[in-house]
C-alpha cells in the first residue's frame, strides 16, 4: 500500500530529526530543493541546497555541536495536493555552549523555534522549497 501524503511528510520530518541527531548535513539537506530558500534563526536568508547543507555543516560543528533535535508538527495545510505548509515547533536539546544573548535561553535549556516549511511534491517526492525558522521568546 502506498504511503499517504501525510505519512510521507511525517517521514520527511522524521528524516530531518534523525539527520540532525547524527550531525549529518548532507542528509539534512537531502530533500531541500536545489533552488529552495531559507531563513535561519538569526534572520539571515540563503538560497540553494548546497548553501543549506553548508550552513548546517556550520551548525553541526559549531554552536549546536552534539545537540539533539525535536520537531512537533502543529499544523499541516495543503494549499494544493502538491503544495503543503507545515508549521512546526522545534526544540534543540543538549546545548553546551552559551548562545548569543538575543536568544534569551539559559545554558542547558532547550532552544525553541517555530519552523515553517513550504513543501512541494515533485516526481513522487516531497521537497522543502522554503524553510523559515524563528526563535520563540516565550
Amino acid at each position: 500500500m502506498a504511503a499517504t501524503p501525510n505519512q510521507e511528510i511525517n517521514d520527511l520530518i522524521s528524516d530531518l530529526i534523525a539527520a540532525w541527531d547524527r550531525a549529518d548535513a548532507k542528509a539534512f539537506a537531502r530533500q531541500f530543493q536545489k533552488d529552495g530558500t531559507f531563513t535561519n534563526i538569526f534572520g539571515q536568508t540563503f538560497e540553494g541546497q548546497e548553501e543549506f547543507e553548508r550552513r548546517h555543516v556550520d551548525v553541526f560543528t559549531g554552536i549546536f555541536k552534539g545537540t539533539k533535535f525535536e520537531l512537533e508538527l502543529l499544523k499541516l495545510k495543503y494549499v494544493r495536493p502538491d503544495v503543503a505548509l507545515a508549521d512546526l515547533e522545534t526544540r534543540v536539546l543538549g546545548i553546551t555552549k552559551k548562545l548569543p544573548p538575543v536568544f534569551q535561553v539559559p545554558l542547558g535549556a532547550p532552544l525553541r523555534t517555530r519552523l515553517l516549511l513550504v513543501l512541494v511534491r515533485e516526481s513522487d517526492t516531497w521537497w522543502i522549497a522554503g524553510y523559515h525558522n524563528v526563535d520563540l521568546k516565550s
